[in-house]
């Protein structure tokens, strides 16, 4: 069975839709096992499916952008 760790890894990994066969089937058995890793697994496909929809929503809005005074702030805090 697979370590914890590296069933995070292949949690992180599913998420990219880069996951071969045997990786999709370790990383489920694990999850069976694991509650732990099933609560993470569940987490991060929730984390990251609501990042691809806001990602998609800004790129689509045009209204999003920060005020002169807000990127000069910013700025002077950078620099």
């Amino acid at each position: 069975m697979i370590s914890c760790k590296e069933a995070s890894y292949l949690a992180s990994k599913k998420e990219e839709g880069k996951l071969s066969f045997s990786e999709k089937i370790k990383l489920q058995v694990h999850i069976v096992l694991c509650g732990m890793c099933k609560v993470f697994a569940l987490q991060n496909e929730f984390l990251a499916k609501h990042a691809r929809h806001i990602e998609e929503h800004k790129l689509n809005d045009d209204s999003v952008h920060l005020a002169d005074t807000v990127k000069k702030n910013i700025s002077s805090n950078i620099s």
